[in-house]
């Protein structure tokens, strides 16, 4: 709502002062021209009639009293507007640039804005292929992934991936061996409808059951422990060992919060967050979540935009990412968002996904090339990245570190050309400027 009071109040402001100036040099055309006129009608009537009373007396008015300002005053009128014409432009300018900074904030509304510039010292690593799941074999067997878009990774290295069409979750082991899956369509315990975000703790998996509106509770074996229902729809879950988990709600309301945090058991604990004031809310402010014991992290994925909260919902920074293709892409959605163009050709999803472990931040990006940006204390630090295909589509990925906490692998799930999960092996001396 600010961003269009300040633009309508500099636009109402340069309308107002061009219409004062306008109409000043408007007027003092007119008598300029008028005393012209005067003085050429008496000036006429002379040369053709002779000299009546009333041409002489026009003639002498003219000659006497404004004859001077007749021959200068074109020169006068430019001097006259010369400065109101200076500052009449320098407000456009302004006026025009004001709108464009204004139009294109997507942060408006916070009081400490920072921009993430790519650090000078920051490494740009290409990963190696190190091999991709399901196998030939696997997908033969009808052990294959079918619109997954979800996964996490336990203690040991399983991968486990939340699957649309049985409407379960697949396990692949460290090499990306199928290992089996629980759950299976249905409404009852342990059954499954259109799963989401898994969730890998130490001591049990939490599944977002979107199609049941519920959260499920299973062993490592696969076994059902408990569900709890939810009364909103939650498109994005997170969970940490202290036992709250972090839902984002469908974003309809521009006064609601952006996370509930609820328990184990479902109860509302509090909720946080502020959304941005746009025409279209509800896509610019989609976002994605991680979170750790202490913090937060909340990135909007239209606008390359990443929030820092307390555990408790206190915000501690907000910073943009500042990368060309991301500065370009959030104009792009912004500009769509003022068009009212929501559908049709829709907004660029600029972050797909992000993950926090170690004490570290990092952005799953897919375009142009698939990168994975590492963060740590608020700067840039590595760049991962790999060669997509034109048509290859990422939603998740996971970071596994070494024992001295540096990137080994990172894997990274595809929904096209292929549904399919590429490992990388990260080889840190390569580095690419």
């Amino acid at each position: 709502m600010r961003v269009v009071f300040y633009q309508a109040f500099s636009l109402a402001g340069t309308l107002g002062l061009s219409f004062i100036f306008l109409s000043q040099w408007l007027l003092h055309s007119v008598w300029i021209w008028i005393y012209w006129l005067v003085y050429r009608t008496a000036a006429v009537s002379v040369k053709k009639k002779g000299k009546s009373r009333v041409s002489r007396f026009l003639l002498d008015f003219g000659k006497k009293t404004h004859l001077n300002r007749i021959k200068k005053g074109r020169e006068e009128m430019f001097k006259a507007i010369r400065f109101p014409a200076f500052f009449l432009g320098t407000l456009c300018l302004f006026w025009l640039c004001m709108w464009q900074v204004l139009a294109y904030s997507p942060v408006e509304g916070s009081e400490n804005v920072t921009q993430i510039n790519t650090n000078p010292a920051a490494r740009e690593i290409k990963l190696t292929l190190l091999f991709t799941f399901p196998a030939e074999d696997d997908i033969a067997q009808d052990h294959g992934l079918w619109d997954a878009k979800y996964l996490d990774v336990d203690g040991i290295g399983n991968y486990y991936i939340s699957d649309s069409r049985y409407h379960c979750v697949s396990i692949y082991d460290q090499q990306g061996r199928y290992h089996g899956r629980f759950g299976r369509k249905g409404n009852g315990p342990g059954e499954l409808l259109n799963p989401r975000q898994i969730i890998c703790l130490k001591n049990f998996i939490l599944v977002n059951d979107s199609g049941n509106h519920r959260i499920v509770f299973f062993s490592y074996a696969g076994e059902y422990l408990k569900s709890f229902p939810l009364y909103k729809t939650y498109y994005e879950i997170e969970a940490i060992e202290a036992g709250k988990i972090l839902a984002v709600p469908i974003f309809l309301d521009p006064n609601q919060a952006l996370i509930d945090v609820l328990d184990f058991d479902g109860k509302p604990l509090y909720s946080f967050g502020k959304g941005k004031e746009f025409k279209n809310s509800m896509p610019l402010n989609s976002i994605k979540i991680a979170a750790d014991d202490r913090n937060v992290f909340v990135a909007f994925e239209n606008l390359a935009l990443l929030q820092t909260y307390t555990i408790e919902g206190k915000l501690i920074s907000e910073e943009e990412l500042d990368e060309n293709s991301m500065k370009e892409q959030r104009r792009m959605n912004i500009k769509r968002d003022q068009a009212g163009r929501s559908a049709q050709p829709g907004f660029v999803t600029i972050i797909r996904r992000i993950r926090q472990t170690a004490g570290k931040l990092f952005v799953l990006t897919g375009f142009p090339k698939i990168q994975v940006t590492e963060f740590k204390s608020g700067k840039i630090v590595n760049k991962y990245w790999a060669e997509r295909e034109s048509q290859s589509f990422a939603t998740d990925f996971n970071v596994s570190l070494s024992t001295n906490q540096e990137v080994a692998k990172i894997a990274v799930l595809l929904v096209s050309p292929e549904n399919q999960v590429r490992v990388y092996l990260v080889n840190t001396a390569q580095n690419q400027e």
